[in-house]
């Protein structure tokens, strides 16, 4: 609902700015949904922060598969932030051995000391 709340004041400044109330109360316009979509939308209330708001016509099995897919996606990319971490910092610990190896040769170990 947050997110819902959020561009419908951005449409009432842009488009009706006589109207815009930047302190609009998110069950206000809850019950303006309601009224106008009736039983056709439905809310959800998550164990954390706004409501989930969403059509009653959508097939459930539709939505636990975006849902799975979502979540998949996210676990993906996370991932793959993981690998390009790694490969960071093992370039940067080889970079970093080379190094020392270089300042024990030519006798500056003190700079890492």
């Amino acid at each position: 609902m947050t997110m819902i709340e959020e561009k419908y004041l951005q449409y009432l400044q842009s488009h009706y700015a006589d109207f815009y109330n930047p302190s609009y109360q998110t069950y206000k316009l809850k019950a303006k949904l309601q009224k106008h979509f009736g039983e056709r939308i439905q809310f959800w209330q998550l164990n954390y922060g706004s409501e989930l708001a969403y059509s009653s016509e959508l097939p459930k099995g539709a939505v636990v598969e975006t849902a799975f897919e979502v979540a998949s996606s996210d676990e993906r990319r996370l991932q793959e932030a993981a690998l390009v971490l790694r490969r960071v910092i093992r370039m940067e610990a080889e970079n970093l051995t080379f190094a020392f190896i270089v300042c024990l040769r030519f006798g500056l170990q003190g700079i890492f000391m």
